[in-house]
């Protein structure tokens, strides 16, 4: 029997360890935990990388023992500047919250029953392996998957594993994010690490992206408050009244699904009144001509008419971006339609025109981090063959022709899989591992996974938490947070952080990657998994990188050099798309089977906006992340629930009032919310922000508020792959 004892002794490795593993037993590795945390008999500090939302801010965590006393920010990070945000801070309580999963579970009643019976490390993983081995010798490996929110855990040991046992399918989180957002950069600009350099722009654009709000919250509101204190002109396109909108120079109040137009007849608008950088054009743009061409249809009137905006608001935007060194920032008010990677497109094509890639003031492309891995480890390839979510494969240049369906979609489609375990296309799905993400409750086919789930013979859950997904697995390997566990994470103008344990694992629960890298030793795969721990791997990927490891320990991160963070480098070497260059036309997905210019979607009445009169919007509130910390009471107390946000017009038409309440109904199902009526929303939308209506999860979460999931339309982008979910129309009543 493996004893706890046994599992953390098991795991601590020395920095200075060379890499050659010993081939090991599974019961000799274990789910082994690393870290090396040195109990403190005072108080001392440990450097670690924020995991409460993507943007990786450095964090000092100050100690007692075993027991975490304080969270600050890193005043020596060029990310948050010794700054955290209301996340940031709570993430502290996520180590020690008394409703987390503590032991390894396995299913004692029906699935969803929430009867369960304890179990030690070494049986839960022989259960997982040996009901692995018989799914991948009865059905083949193909029936096996991996889903996992990519933004918690770096997919590499993950992806590592499933290719191992022979499954193309890993399933990441992404089309349910900001996936078409990725792949209209990489069609355009190429292959990169993107940020804004809001701090140096004279003129900056947010097109359906809430900086001051939501995305990169510490870092962003920082340089753009930097930047209106120079004198900055602040554009939000959005048509919600977002907390960036309310601190904006203009605000754009679009109508929801036409941003791509409105791009392109801004684009069209510099063309024609000669207000483009000429030069930036001349030397490093690919199909100018063409894409004249093309937006010449795009009008003025036509774009008013379309995107519901006054015209004299939009020409003085449009004059402020011609007149000022401008950035265009896109997010996921623009990639949340059915036009998403063409929009997306549209964005960078836009900042192409005003010459704002790679200098200061606009976009900013930072170097990939210097780690390798095949180099020094076995290469495991993607073995190919359809994968179960319509994707194709995860690199560029784009394999054409693997899955017809999705063909440029490398970031995946999960929504898709719901209905392709039910159908079982194109084969069948027998058994999926989920790994810290939550489908049943995120996605707008949530209750068709669950339905699906009695064509699995065994679910996995990975997670901290009993999720409404972990709720129906067979079993539960409890996963520890992000202050007890390993891993690197890139954030903007830095090469790399590191995210190190600040205490143990509580209870037994173990790092998810250790949780993986001992359920592949158990079920043999010690060839492709020659290493005792999650650090080795590590260790293995940084080996050549120039990267000190006990210097990445004791800072934190690694900050990128000037001359790595110096504009002009792309434009002097050439930017990673075939042409070199950016690419206003794209061949690559012309070669795909789509157009070569962004196709756009135009607004126009139909049959179906009489019935669903209204769109729904989404959107997010700044001390939350998704539903990943909705757990949390210090962030479950600033709100209770999500109230429906509707302009005051509408409500006097409908006679509610706020805090009254409204009944919801799209075509896929409907919810009851309560009302705030608020002069920031357009009179034909309506906005419910994200985070509410768990079932489970935690006291904090369960009860309060609605999940708008249920909602929400299920239309897919069919270049990048992303959910289209703000392309949602309901009608409204008072309940």
């Amino acid at each position: 029997m493996i004893t706890r004892r046994d599992l953390l002794k098991r795991g601590v490795v020395t920095t200075a360890a060379a890499l050659s593993w010993p081939a090991m037993s599974a019961a000799e590795t274990g789910a082994a935990w690393l870290g090396g945390v040195t109990p403190a008999s005072g108080r001392d500090s440990v450097i670690t990388t924020c995991n409460m939302c993507t943007l990786g801010c450095s964090v000092v965590a100050t100690r007692a023992g075993e027991r975490i006393v304080h969270l600050r920010g890193n005043p020596d990070s060029p990310v948050n500047r010794g700054r955290l945000c209301a996340k940031g801070h709570a993430g502290l309580y996520k180590a020690v919250h008394p409703e987390r999963l503590g032991y390894p579970l396995i299913r004692a009643g029906a699935r969803g029953e929430g009867r369960w019976r304890r179990v030690s490390w070494e049986q839960a993983l022989r259960t997982v392996a040996t009901a692995l081995q018989g799914i991948r010798a009865d059905f083949g490996p193909q029936s096996i998957a991996l889903w996992q929110n990519l933004n918690m855990d770096r997919p590499d040991v993950f992806k590592r594993f499933v290719y191992a046992l022979g499954s193309p399918n890993f399933i990441g989180h992404i089309s349910t994010c900001d996936a078409s957002r990725l792949i209209g950069g990489a069609m355009t600009y190429g292959v990169a690490r993107a940020s804004y350099d809001y701090a140096n722009a004279e003129c900056i654009v947010a097109a359906g992206i809430n900086p001051l709000g939501a995305k990169d919250l510490v870092l962003a509101a920082r340089e753009i408050m930097e930047a209106k204190a120079k004198g900055a002109v602040l554009i939000t396109v959005d048509p919600r009244l977002s907390e960036t909108a309310a601190r904006s120079d203009l605000w754009l109040p679009i109508r929801p699904g036409s941003d791509g137009v409105l791009l392109a007849g801004w684009a069209n608008w510099l063309i024609e009144h000669d207000r483009f950088d000429h030069d930036f054009v001349r030397r490093h743009t690919f199909g100018f001509e063409m894409i004249r061409r093309y937006l010449k249809q795009f009008t003025v009137d036509q774009v008013c008419e379309t995107t519901g905006i006054d015209r004299q608001r939009f020409l003085r935007a449009v004059r402020h971006t011609a007149d000022h060194r401008s950035v265009v920032a896109c997010g996921r008010g623009v990639i949340t339609h059915a036009d998403a990677t063409d929009a997306a497109r549209m964005a960078e094509i836009l900042n192409a025109l005003l010459g704002a890639f790679d200098r200061e003031g606009g976009v900013q492309l930072f170097p990939f981090p210097p780690i390798a891995l095949n180099a020094v480890l076995p290469e495991v390839k993607d073995p190919g063959g359809r994968r179960i979510d319509g994707a194709n494969a995860d690199r560029i240049p784009l394999p054409i022709g693997r899955n017809p369906e999705f063909p440029a979609a490398f970031f995946g489609v999960s929504h898709e899989v719901p209905r392709r375990i039910r159908t079982e296309l194109p084969y069948p799905l027998k058994a999926v591992i989920f790994n810290a993400v939550n489908p049943v409750y995120s996605l707008p086919q949530g209750e068709e996974l669950v339905a699906a789930f009695e064509r699995l013979k065994l679910i996995v859950s990975l997670d901290a938490f009993m999720s409404e997904t972990t709720g129906y697995a067979d079993v539960v390997l409890p996963a520890s947070t992000y202050l007890e566990g390993l891993d690197l994470w890139f954030p903007p103008t830095v090469k790399l952080s590191l995210r190190q344990p600040v205490i143990r694992p509580q209870m037994e629960s173990l790092p998810s990657q250790e949780i993986i890298i001992a359920l592949a030793h158990t079920m043999g795969m010690t060839a492709e998994f020659p290493f005792r721990s999650y650090e080795d791997f590590l260790l293995a990927q940084l080996q050549g990188s120039g990267i000190d490891y006990r210097e990445l320990r004791e800072k934190g991160f690694i900050a990128c050099s000037d001359e790595e963070l110096r504009p002009g480098r792309r434009r002097q070497d050439g930017f990673s798309t075939p042409s070199g260059k950016i690419e206003l036309v794209s061949g690559v997905l012309t070669a795909a089977g789509f157009a070569p210019e962004p196709v756009l979607a135009q607004w126009k009445k139909s049959d179906a906006d009489q019935a669903f009169p209204y769109h729904l919007v989404t959107y997010k509130l700044p001390f939350h992340t998704q539903s990943a910390t909705a757990e949390n009471p210090y962030l479950a107390g600033i709100q209770r629930d999500n109230p429906v946000l509707i302009n005051p017009d509408t409500a006097a038409a409908l006679g509610v009032t706020t805090g009254g309440r409204v009944v919801i109904e799209s075509a896929r199902g409907a919810i009851t919310a309560r009302v705030r009526v608020s002069p920031g929303i357009r009179p034909d939308t309506l906005a419910l922000s994200h985070h509410f209506g768990h079932r489970a999860y935690s006291r904090a979460a369960a009860g309060r508020g609605v999940n708008g999931n249920v909602v929400i339309a299920d239309g897919t982008d069919p270049i990048g792959g992303n959910l289209a979910f703000n392309d949602t129309r309901v009608r409204v009543r008072p309940a």
